[in-house]
């Protein structure tokens, strides 16, 4: 008898956790990375002028983030690779939804574990400005931001599975791609953060983008899966 759906989705998805939890260096790389980056930020800028905060504060925020979350979605499928697993997932009748959703969650799970570090990290080093740092909407909207991003970590770590030089090969092509994601957050981060209208109109084009890349993520999964 074949397996539910969410049989599928629930095995791959605590199999894929314990697996990075034994080899803890994939999840801790990325948000040491990330911290590093934080600090050369600041002891660059150790006086922000006033007026230019919220601009300083979203450009450390989201330039971290995307640059941590390339190194964390690189190797989502490490655990895969060992022991021939992928192979065998791919001669199984598996649903592939099933293992898109799964892969999707675990980079949601490590897109936080770097997210709420850096956004945490990011207040406390602006905690003297007049920004509204803690705002539910400021959260909201670097929530949408993974969203789309690990969608698009998903289908370019797929994508560049078996490709020669994919360590330089995947940046090349989520940096592009992540413009509209990285642009649609900025915007409304500084709209809220200064209180300028506009905020929502912003995180509507941010949800847009990021319906479209699941979309596009349940689509073509199986089919990139099937051709590596």
């Amino acid at each position: 008898m074949k397996p539910s759906f969410f049989s599928q989705y629930w095995c791959m998805v605590s199999q894929g956790w314990k697996a990075d939890l034994a080899d803890k260096e994939r999840l801790i790389t990325p948000l040491l990375f990330a911290i590093t980056v934080l600090l050369l930020f600041n002891f660059c800028f150790e006086e922000v002028s006033k007026g230019i905060e919220g601009q300083v504060f979203t450009a450390e925020l989201y330039l971290t983030t995307l640059f941590a979350l390339q190194m964390s979605y690189v190797r989502i499928f490490v655990p895969d690779q060992q022991d021939k697993v992928f192979s065998l997932l791919q001669s199984y009748p598996l649903n592939y939804s099933a293992w898109f959703l799964s892969k999707y969650t675990l980079a949601l799970l490590y897109s936080l574990l770097v997210f709420v570090p850096v956004m945490l990290l990011c207040g406390l080093f602006f905690s003297g400005a007049d920004l509204n740092i803690w705002s539910a909407e400021l959260w909201l909207g670097g929530l949408l931001s993974i969203i789309g991003l690990s969608t698009l970590g998903i289908l370019l770590s797929t994508l560049t599975l078996k490709a020669s030089g994919r360590e330089m090969l995947f940046p090349l092509l989520y940096f592009p791609l992540a413009v509209p994601v990285l642009l649609a957050s900025v915007q409304a981060s500084l709209s809220f953060l200064t209180s300028v209208p506009g905020g929502w109109h912003w995180m509507g084009i941010l949800a847009g983008f990021d319906i479209i890349y699941f979309t596009l993520g349940v689509l073509l999964f199986g089919e990139l899966v099937t051709a590596v």
